[in-house]
């Protein structure tokens, strides 16, 4: 038995005349209809509700692979940058050692010569300190005989 059939028959029960019983119980029955909701309303929206947050749990499941995708490229690309950074970094290294190198060799070089040019010195000097030796000895056994 519908609830309406019910209140009707509690409002005739308790001597309300049919005319304002009836009039009670369609008021009553078009703001139930109207305002309230039923069951069968709760269910719909709770089925779009589920429906709205499955698709939404699969959008924010896309933006986040999307975004991860994204990282993922942009720490692969900053990897490949360091690496290339790494080889120029090693190369300029490289080249350093070996300029520093050249350098070591010309200053060896530059050393070895100026050795060459103080012993050419030395010997004429001691030469030249020879000749004087004894040109003075010489000299000396001539003012003594």
């Amino acid at each position: 038995m519908k609830m309406e059939t019910v209140f009707y028959g509690a409002l005739r029960n308790s001597g309300m005349p049919h005319r304002n019983a009836s009039a009670i119980v369609n008021a009553l029955e078009k703001q139930m209809t109207t305002v309230l909701a039923s069951k069968a309303d709760l269910t719909e929206v709770r089925n779009e509700l589920k429906t709205e947050i499955a698709t939404f749990r699969t959008e924010l499941k896309a933006e986040i692979a999307a975004v991860r995708t994204e990282l993922k490229d942009e720490i692969a690309a900053v990897r490949s940058e360091l690496k290339d950074v790494r080889f120029e970094l090693k190369a300029d290294i490289t080249k350093v050692a070996t300029a520093l190198k050249t350098v070591e060799q010309s200053l060896l070089k530059e050393m070895a010569n100026l050795n060459t040019t103080l012993t050419v010195r030395m010997v004429v000097v001691m030469t030249a300190l020879q000749g004087i030796a004894g040109s003075l000895l010489f000299a000396a056994l001539k003012f003594f005989n």
